[in-house]
């Protein structure tokens, strides 16, 4: 999965890696409270010895569990900072759109045990700008707000949104600002339960970078990240204990940092159309990667006929096109589609639905260079021409 190497790869300098169960037992769950709590979403089960069991939706009980078993740690053991992507499971009552809501999704969920609160702030936002850097490498509008801890509870979050008109979270942000936060935590003087969706006031919010400037604007978003101060809520009723310079004990400090991983491929396709207007490309005609998590950067195509023709074909591919592509594409980033019974038609329309960003094509006619995130085509006399195309395009899907 190309999307779980760029998590990796942010993740290298904060946490380590490791894989915690999907079937958790319920006597931790029993704990927290969140057995009965967390209601009918619950993957619940049993063993043949009556046992209760769930699938995992998070793993705030089991990480914590992990960390208590290492008995009482020194404060020189401290920060403990585990992170695994793995599969999820929740009985939604509607599940809908595809990998956007479904029963059972993959994310990538991060955990941290400190001795104080400032040890844990400066973790938290050290995750934020590493989640941040993410969804900027990807090249999505998203916004970062304050939200609601929810089931999970805690001190405090903050949501991560892709912006996008298929957005099921309603959203209050500042035109001029930074000021941001779900529609949930909202609370205007005057707040009554329509004039938050035809919201038109000044920003009053202190903390906001306008100043009193700017205007409130209610936008949708897809959310794909939580993080959470969680406290001591976990460590307090799990017994996961540390001990300071004084030897005296005291409960670990948690936080939680989720980022979805299917949610997030799926939300980075519903933002390219959200900005379609930008392109010529419609949401019905293509899909359009983030360059970092397309499947593929470049396909070369074939058109059918003679087995001469074919032939002539294949040899402009291997010793025209190929030699001068590594100038500008990694050759194992390139596919050949050489089906001599397909039409170019119909590979370009599967082309186009798996999400190339280049597409060759080796006809009748000679080379054609098809950039499909802008629907841009070239005609080239000569493949030496292809990489200073290819070069000249350094937009956001490029990126």
């Amino acid at each position: 999965c190309r999307l779980c190497s760029v998590y990796a790869l942010h993740m290298l300098s904060l946490a380590q890696k490791t894989r915690l169960p999907i079937l958790l037992s319920a006597d931790s769950w029993r704990k927290t409270g969140r057995w009965d709590q967390t209601g009918d979403e619950l993957f619940r089960l049993k063993d043949r010895r009556d046992n209760d069991f769930c699938l995992g939706p998070t793993h705030e009980e089991t990480v914590t569990d992990l960390v208590a078993s290492f008995g009482h740690l020194s404060h020189k053991q401290l920060p403990i900072k585990l992170y695994q992507i793995t599969q999820k499971y929740r009985d939604e009552i509607r599940p809908r759109f595809g990998l956007m809501r479904g029963r059972e999704f993959t994310m990538k969920d991060m955990y941290s045990f400190h001795a104080d609160e400032e040890d844990i702030m400066r973790f938290y936002d050290n995750v934020c700008t590493s989640y941040e850097n993410i969804l900027k490498k990807l090249g999505l509008d998203f916004v970062k707000v304050r939200a609601d801890t929810g089931n999970i509870g805690g001190n405090f979050s903050h949501e991560y949104h892709i912006l996008a008109d298929t957005g099921e979270d309603d959203l209050v942000c500042c035109d001029s600002g930074d000021y941001a936060a779900n529609v949930e935590l909202f609370e205007p003087e005057a707040k009554t339960s329509t004039d938050v969706f035809n919201l038109d006031c000044n920003c009053t919010e202190s903390t906001c970078s306008c100043m009193g400037k700017g205007k409130l604007r209610i936008k949708k978003g897809i959310e794909v990240g939580h993080c959470f101060i969680l406290g001591t809520k976990y460590s307090d009723t799990l017994k996961a204990i540390g001990v300071n310079a004084d030897q005296k004990r005291f409960p670990l400090i948690m936080g939680c940092y989720g980022l979805g991983l299917s949610r997030l491929i799926a939300a980075s396709v519903e933002s390219y159309r959200y900005h379609a207007s930008t392109t010529k490309v419609t949401a019905d005609d293509a899909i359009v990667w983030p360059r970092a998590i397309a499947p593929y950067e470049m396909i070369i195509m074939t058109a059918p006929g003679k087995e001469s023709e074919r032939q002539k074909r294949k040899d402009i591919v291997e010793k025209d096109i190929v030699p001068y592509l590594s100038e500008t594409v990694d050759i194992n980033e390139v596919v050949l589609d050489d089906r001599w019974k397909e039409s170019l038609g119909v590979k370009m329309a599967e082309a186009k639905l798996i999400g190339y960003i280049w597409v060759v094509l080796v006809g009748k006619k000679g080379i054609e260079v098809h950039h499909l995130p802008s629907s841009n085509i070239f005609s080239v006399q000569h493949a030496s021409e292809i990489p200073s195309i290819i070069s000249q395009f350094d937009d956001r899907i490029q990126k």
